[in-house]
């Protein structure tokens, strides 16, 4: 029987994280443990989790902010279930899909990482909007996802650079490499209480995620492959990028996809050509460069 650890990354958002461990204490049966790994909050997120005295619920805090891959990662390196579900402190899943999860990973020897249905948790919209039929996606959703304990440890976990933004396809390139399949599982499902930051704070997630995509393209794909994704997802962040934060924007966007660009050359692992072949794929979502300008223009005027 496989057994289930649960990896939660937590960052100053007390009500959230309340909210998802209690969800998750309503059926301690259906988990094996619980890693809640706190990326040095100051909203009183640690001092909550240091007076917890819950069976199998294991604390780790941080000194100081890790960033989301390496985060995770503390919590992926010590989990000892055969699934490993990992949720942002303010994503929300239903307990009693456990089960469903268990029977995915069993009756799908190549599934790597699970693709969670995940909808906004007050708006009801859906943030992965792949439709009602299982699939296999380009990557998963960062809020709440689940991988294979033996595939993510076979990759060597996620690429701990990933601050923010970017470690989704960055481990789901990695694993299809190896062997094994990003797939979409639409009846389970998580609701992400997520918000735009404003302000600083907001352009500053913004220029790492723009950071990080670049990289990633650049590190895993051929040059000119990698340049074809990085110059599209460019153009869409500088649109975006303008309309949210201003013209002054720009250069900061440029120069986060620059360095982006450099420092993902500098290190470079080349996937295998079948690899770089599926990731070639027009119709693979969610997308991450691979749809031409044009094609997504046209889609948005029928």
């Amino acid at each position: 029987m496989m057994s289930i650890s649960i990896v939660i990354l937590s960052y100053n958002r007390l009500k959230n994280l309340r909210k998802n461990l209690n969800m998750l204490f309503r059926s301690p049966d259906l988990w094996h443990e619980i890693y809640v790994i706190d990326n040095a909050s100051t909203d009183g997120s640690q001092e909550f989790l240091t007076s917890l005295r819950v069976r199998n619920v294991h604390v780790l805090l941080q000194k100081q902010n890790l960033g989301v891959a390496a985060g995770r990662n503390v919590g992926l390196k010590q989990a000892r279930g055969n699934i490993v579900l990992c949720l942002d402190d303010d994503a929300i899943i239903e307990p009693t899909l456990f089960g469903s999860l268990v029977d995915a990973f069993s009756n799908y020897p190549s599934l790597g990482v699970l693709a969670i249905r995940v909808f906004h948790g007050e708006t009801r919209e859906p943030q992965n909007p792949h439709g009602d039929l299982r699939k296999i996606v380009a990557n998963y959703h960062g809020a709440a996802h689940a991988f294979r304990k033996e595939a993510i440890e076979k990759i060597g976990f996620l690429d701990e650079k990933c601050f923010f933004g970017g470690e989704e396809l960055d481990s789901s390139i990695r694993l299809y490499d190896a062997g094994y399949h990003c797939i979409y599982f639409p009846d389970i499902i998580a609701f992400h209480y997520s918000f735009d930051r404003p302000g600083k704070e907001g352009l500053e997630r913004f220029l790492r995620w723009t950071y990080n995509y670049a990289r990633v393209l650049y590190k895993n794909f051929p040059e000119k492959v990698a340049k074809n994704y990085a110059n599209r997802i460019l153009v869409g962040r500088m649109f975006h990028g303008v309309r949210r934060f201003g013209v002054s924007a720009t250069l900061k966007i440029w120069d986060a996809y620059h360095k982006g660009q450099i420092d993902g050359k500098r290190q470079h692992k080349p996937v295998s050509e079948r690899t770089v072949d599926f990731y070639a794929n027009e119709e693979l979502r969610p997308e991450f460069g691979n749809v031409p300008i044009w094609k997504k223009a046209l889609a948005k005027l029928r």
